[in-house]
């Protein structure tokens, strides 16, 4: 077994706020790059002070006294076509200290590549990004209110949690048992992947959405635009669904409410199906479930039939949804060795509104 050791404890941010005391700018583009390397030394990267320095021309760092800050040569070639200048710099717990950090205020619209190896977390808040790449070994990565046009972040045995917002195309990706938690994310494209951890998000709009986990659960409670969603082992929820799917599962279960789709395919090798359809969907229907078909709360005309030519007994089902015409978008759920459940929704129930509970008054 690998067993890691490190001298390095997180403080609070209060506390931590009064040790940086050390100040160290660097000249740079508003526009340009700025390349960070940080090791055992959690960074909080946030807005440079306008008043202060009204240019936006600074990388501003502040610091604690074991945090050894230096300027270095680029350490990689940019991407073709990008001529931005670049700032290539280091933040490392150089005396072991019991905690390392700093603070790093940039220009809004800077491009970001960081790095973090070691106990580092790192946090960004309230920027502007033109770009955002974020590499972690055993940190966790807190994003608030960030946007972004291109963002790739991968923690490897870390986590990614996501406060506020995230916008732009979107690439997350964690390692070993790291989850990602966010509250909104949006853009063109969004790709998620976890090995063991979880993917729990309050809301994902998109053109084109991946969730995909090996061992974790998948759970969005609003999930809009066209969508795959791929597990192991793990269970899927969500919450509403606006747009077309396709999802493969193994062992786990899918529970999900759509409000509008003009595709669904579902396939389960050994979990149940719940599906929860909003009462204006009109879809042709195809179901394969060694069990029998149940619906609630639903216009359904199916049309069954056995099938044990493979040795396994398989109810296959044909029909319609709400009367649905030849054109009308599809619905396919095979369900292998698990049970297949449509019920009704309506438009309000997928709102997934609550009632509080009356306070009584002493």
């Amino acid at each position: 077994m690998f067993l890691r050791a490190t001298a390095t404890r997180r403080f609070t941010e209060d506390l931590a706020s009064k040790i940086h005391s050390k100040l160290t700018e660097f000249k740079v583009s508003p526009f340009g790059l700025l390349q960070l390397r940080v090791s055992d030394c959690s960074p909080k990267i946030v807005p440079l002070d306008s008043d202060k320095y009204p240019d936006g021309d600074r990388v501003v760092v502040s610091h604690c006294a074991g945090c050894r800050v230096e300027q270095h040569q680029v350490d990689f070639t940019p991407v073709k076509g990008y001529d931005a200048k670049i700032l290539s710099m280091s933040c490392t717990n150089g005396e072991h200290a019991e905690y390392c950090g700093c603070s790093v205020q940039v220009p809004d619209k800077i491009a970001l590549d960081i790095s973090a190896i070691g106990d580092a977390d790192v946090k960004l808040k309230d920027l502007q990004p033109s770009h955002c790449n974020i590499s972690a070994e055993y940190s966790r990565v807190h994003l608030h209110k960030i946007k972004t046009q291109n963002a790739n972040i991968f923690a490897n045995n870390g986590s990614v949690e996501i406060t506020g917002y995230l916008t732009g195309n979107l690439n997350i990706k964690t390692g070993v048992s790291g989850f990602v938690r966010a509250d909104r994310l949006q853009g063109s494209t969004i790709n998620i992947d976890t090995f063991e951890g979880p993917i729990s998000c309050k809301a994902i709009y998109a053109d084109k959405v991946q969730l995909s986990s090996r061992q974790g659960n998948i759970s969005a409670s609003n999930l809009q635009g066209n969508v795959k969603v791929w597990t192991t082992d793990g269970n899927v929820e969500i919450g509403n669904l606006e747009g077309d799917m396709d999802l493969s599962m193994g062992r786990g279960s899918l529970n999900a409410s759509v409000s509008d789709t003009k595709r669904l395919k579902i396939y389960s090798l050994e979990g149940n199906v719940l599906l929860g359809l909003n009462d204006s969907i009109r879809a042709s229907l195809k179901f394969d479930s060694p069990h029998h078909i149940v619906t609630e709360n639903l216009d359904v005309e199916l049309s069954s039939s056995k099938d044990e030519s493979q040795g396994e007994l398989s109810h296959k089902s044909h029909g319609k949804l709400n009367a649905a015409g030849s054109d009308a978008p599809q619905i396919e759920v095979t369900a292998k060795k698990g049970t297949i459940k449509l019920r009704g929704t309506s438009w309000l129930s997928s709102l997934n509104l609550t009632m509080k509970e009356p306070q009584s008054i002493a």
